[in-house]
């Protein structure tokens, strides 16, 4: 949570917007609904299965897209590289950069790369599944 919350509060200012996918790490979950508003940076949700509606939900003031495949804890999958993709291309038409940023923690950089799905940030936590791998 610490690089969660660190990486969110450099990116995001007083009256910037997040749009995330729904289903999220439950401390990642209560950070963007409970700490971010006394921030007064709003949280916006988009449906995985609509990935779609991000044209409708990034904004001129969407600084950051942010999702977890698989979830946590439902292990859903979300289709990163169309998020991306729907991503820059609302980007191309505000004339605005919107960081991608992934919680890539339970497929790690060992069985999952979101940098190359285009991802510009990953986030992962050491002590799950990628502290208990031996190579």
């Amino acid at each position: 949570m610490a690089a969660i919350s660190t990486l969110i509060l450099s990116l995001c200012r007083s009256g910037d917007e997040i749009v995330s996918t729904p289903a999220l790490y439950g401390g990642t979950y209560r950070f963007f609904r409970d700490i971010l508003p006394d921030h007064n940076i709003n949280v916006k949700y988009v449906n995985p299965a609509s990935p779609e509606d991000l044209i409708y939900l990034i904004t001129p003031k969407t600084r950051v897209v942010y999702l977890e495949t698989p979830t946590n804890p439902t292990l859903d999958i979300i289709d990163i590289r169309r998020i991306v993709a729907l991503t820059r291309k609302v980007e191309r038409e505000l004339r605005k950069s919107v960081t991608v940023v992934t919680d890539n923690t339970f497929a790690t950089i060992l069985n999952q790369n979101p940098f190359s799905l285009g991802v510009n940030v990953i986030v992962e936590s050491s002590t799950k599944y990628l502290a208990g791998m031996r190579i």
